[in-house]
């Protein structure tokens, strides 16, 4: 779908573009269906957000916020240090173990 040239990135601004978007490549915003973004207040906003305009005019279009802004990196690095623990303590018994 390309770029699209911002003059101001409020969420009306933002709004229009993506009609813009859907007029250009003729999609019907009936056929809306999600929305995923970041959790910014432009875009998550409750009250006048993207998410918020884009569901007044399809209500189906349900917001959800992107899994990849959600990931908490420290966690993240904590399970991935915990499953190869239980890695090593496993193979490490397995030495030690052996008759």
């Amino acid at each position: 779908m390309g770029f699209h040239y911002m003059l101001s990135i409020v969420a009306l601004s933002i709004v229009n573009a993506i009609k813009d978007i859907f007029l250009r490549f003729q999609i019907p915003f009936s056929k809306l269906r999600g929305q995923c973004c970041d959790g910014c207040s432009t875009i998550a906003g409750a009250k006048s957000g993207v998410a918020t305009r884009i569901q007044e005019i399809q209500p189906r279009a349900v917001f959800t916020h992107c899994y990849g802004h959600a990931l908490n990196p420290k966690d993240l690095i904590m399970e991935v240090l915990r499953l190869n623990i239980q890695q090593l303590k496993v193979s490490i018994e397995g030495l030690f173990l052996r008759v």
